[in-house]
């Protein structure tokens, strides 16, 4: 038997967070539509939708080892 996109997100809806992106990728769905589908679960209070984490900033410059680290893996592909 084959899951379907809808049945594949509402397995996460648990008590597991994931960014809406995850969810999407998981669903196999666009973005924009599991942000259309979330937010109409959310609506109806089947679920709780938490304000973004956001990273704490670094004095206004990202961390150049990193940022390093990032274009070398990315070359890699």
């Amino acid at each position: 038997m084959s899951t379907t996109p809808a049945r594949r997100c509402s397995a996460t809806s648990g008590a597991v967070r994931a960014p809406v992106v995850e969810l999407a990728a998981d669903a196999d769905l666009p973005l924009t539509v599991v942000r259309v589908l979330l937010g109409d679960l959310a609506e109806q209070g089947l679920i709780r939708i938490d304000a973004p984490r956001r990273l704490p900033a670094h004095d206004g410059a990202a961390d150049p080892e990193l940022l390093r680290e990032i274009v070398r893996r990315l070359r890699e592909l």
